[in-house]
């Protein structure tokens, strides 16, 4: 993997790191101050959904860094295909999630899906800016 992919890892993982944290962080302030959650098992069951979803993440980036480095033509298939799958993961551990917290399975999926759209924006946000450094370091050969 050459130095710029290398690069292009860290950073993913640095800003889905911190967007990981700082997201259950701020969803659990904010479910604990106003939805009454303490009887059932709300925030284990949430960190548990929350890593599900963040190892499918770091998982899937290094596969589409994997295809990069195959044929830069494959990788926006490989984009859609990863998308529809973390949509169909997500919707798993949501169900299976809503499923363990019975008695708050709305709060439980209303801070996941909170969860979810914030990575999905930090992660788009993180492609656009390597697809278009990729681009641009393309164009410049």
């Amino acid at each position: 993997m050459g130095r710029n992919y290398t690069h292009m890892r860290n950073v993913y993982s640095l800003s889905m790191l911190s967007t990981i944290v700082l997201g259950y962080l701020v969803i659990s302030a904010v479910v604990w101050f106003l939805f009454p959650v303490q009887k059932c098992n709300f925030f284990l069951t949430f960190l548990g959904a929350c890593i599900v979803l963040s190892v499918y993440d770091m998982n899937s980036f290094y596969f589409y860094l994997k295809a990069l480095n195959k044929s830069s033509q494959s990788v926006a298939r490989y984009y859609m295909i990863q998308m529809l799958l973390r949509f169909v993961v997500s919707g798993a551990v949501a169900i299976i999630g809503g499923l363990i917290v019975k008695d708050c399975m709305k709060t439980y999926l209303l801070g996941f899906c909170a969860f979810f759209l914030l990575t999905l924006v930090c992660e788009s946000i993180v492609f656009v800016h390597f697809e278009k450094k990729l681009n641009e370091s393309q164009s410049d050969k």
